[in-house]
């Protein structure tokens, strides 16, 4: 049986995030052995599922697993930061999956803010098939889990930023140390996939160099899944998908549906792979040398996850590390002789040349 003391001996015995969310969840569906929990974590501006116990009576498809604060029941109570009871859920206007809620025969909603020292953590969301208000005792538990919730939450994301912050500068000074050492751009490229991937926990992770004849994107190097099926090298005409348009903006894209978002246009290749493996988040950021893109970096992953400013500077941190190169030192446009495109004056000229095609 998980009681309020297995929970608070998880919450103050471990630092991992899934294991807060685990026994949380599971100590709130045991109060309604009749239905199931699920912890949405603020991330962001949205709150995202991140937790669930219970049991569902059927298999459902196509759910939404991340919610604007105010956007349905749970946002709902984002906004009240108070617990909420709602009879009879699937009627009630602000619901957004009233399929689901009516197929799994959900009758009652109570919603709890998780509310840590530093601001609102996420919201616990119980769903009882039993009619009518949870008895006070029930109610009373359910509000008795939010405080240590809260607080494991935070404990184990300020834990989670430090070791991420660690791996990060450790991970930033392998790439520069790489870029020191080695003018070959492609073991460079490996080498960022590979740290990026593991960083963000993303599905699929690309390095791209510009093609500088055609503005388009081709692709160098390439972790995680591949469930797209792309052959690579991978061209990206000039302009199209979440890179494309990056490099174009000189400025990083993050969205939390890639398929239906009205800035990108896909090639009809492009969009066929995306929606095969099922990607929706995707966030991409060009690579520049002296303010010139020479390429981009892609990540992309499934629906629900976002994408939030600490994964956005931890992308650029990346994208910058050519433009950081103080080994080989910079030279003037007229110190690289030949074809092809010459560098800004404020670039590494060796490097610029290796990662720029002739």
């Amino acid at each position: 049986m998980t009681t309020l003391l297995e929970l608070a001996r998880t919450t103050t015995t471990s630092l991992r995030l899934a294991d807060v969310l685990g026994a949380a969840a599971a100590a709130a569906a045991e109060r309604v052995p009749d239905g199931f929990a699920l912890i949405w974590l603020l991330t962001g501006d949205r709150l995202v599922l991140r937790g669930a116990a219970g049991t569902l009576t059927q298999a459902h498809g196509g759910l939404r697993t991340d919610f604007a604060i105010g956007e349905g029941l749970v946002g709902q109570v984002a906004v009240a930061r108070a617990l909420t009871f709602v009879d009879e859920p699937a009627a009630d206007p602000r619901a957004r999956a009233p399929e689901f809620l009516r197929r799994e025969g959900v009758r009652a909603f109570v919603g709890v803010p998780l509310a840590a020292r530093h601001g609102l953590a996420g919201v616990l969301a119980v769903f009882s098939r039993r009619p009518g208000r949870p008895d006070p005792d029930t109610l009373e538990a359910l509000g008795a889990l939010a405080a240590p919730t809260a607080l494991a939450v935070e404990s184990a994301r300020l834990f989670a930023d430090s070791e991420r912050r660690r791996r990060t500068a450790e991970a930033l000074a392998s790439v520069s140390q790489a870029l020191a050492h080695s003018l070959d751009p492609g073991e460079v490229a490996h080498l960022i996939a590979d740290n990026v991937i593991g960083l963000l926990g993303a599905r699929d992770v690309v390095v791209y160099r510009l093609e500088p004849a055609t503005g388009d994107l081709v692709s160098m190097a390439f972790a995680g899944e591949d469930a797209a099926g792309f052959s690579h090298p991978m061209v990206v005409p000039a302009g199209t998908g979440a890179s494309g348009l990056a490099v174009a903006e000189r400025a990083p894209l993050i969205t939390t549906d890639v398929l239906n978002d009205p800035r990108l246009r896909h090639p009809p290749a492009l969009r066929a792979g995306l929606a095969r493996a099922g990607y929706r988040a995707v966030m991409a950021v060009p690579l520049l040398i002296g303010g010139e893109p020479i390429g981009a970096l892609g990540v992309a992953a499934g629906r629900g996850r976002v994408f939030d400013g600490d994964a956005r500077r931890l992308l650029e941190a990346f994208a910058d590390r050519p433009s950081r190169c103080t080994t080989h030192g910079s030279s003037p446009p007229s110190a690289r002789r030949g074809p092809g495109p010459k560098p800004p004056s404020t670039a590494c000229a060796t490097c610029y040349g290796a990662w720029m095609p002739s």
